[in-house]
């Protein structure tokens, strides 16, 4: 299966699945690492994929991120998630589930 197919599969879940997702523990299972997961990266592998990751970044030091991914032990990216159900029934009506993911040019791991 293509990366797209990949994303399509998880994208078409996103409806049927928001509505249970009510922790941020639970969307992060559910959507969130099978994204990642989508992308190519062993979320079981930390060299890879870092949850609960304390990271330096722009002008923040200290900050908690969900996940932290590696290739090579250079940082590509942050990722934080939020409750799902709580951004599908309110905020984002149109299937739309918010990840912020912050693009890392240096950090310090």
């Amino acid at each position: 299966m293509d990366f797209i197919e990949k994303l399509h599969q998880l994208a078409t879940k996103i409806p049927a699945l928001c509505d249970h997702l009510e922790t941020e523990e639970a969307t992060k299972n559910a959507l969130v690492m099978p994204f990642i997961a989508a992308l190519g990266y062993d979320v079981f592998n930390p060299l890879e994929v870092i949850p609960e990751f304390t990271a330096d970044y722009g002008t923040k030091r200290g900050e908690k991120v969900d996940y932290a991914i590696k290739k090579m032990a250079e940082s590509l990216c942050f990722l934080n998630a939020n409750i799902a159900a709580a951004i599908y029934q309110s905020i984002m009506p149109d299937n739309y589930i918010v990840i912020l993911v912050l693009p890392m040019l240096e950090s310090e791991f």
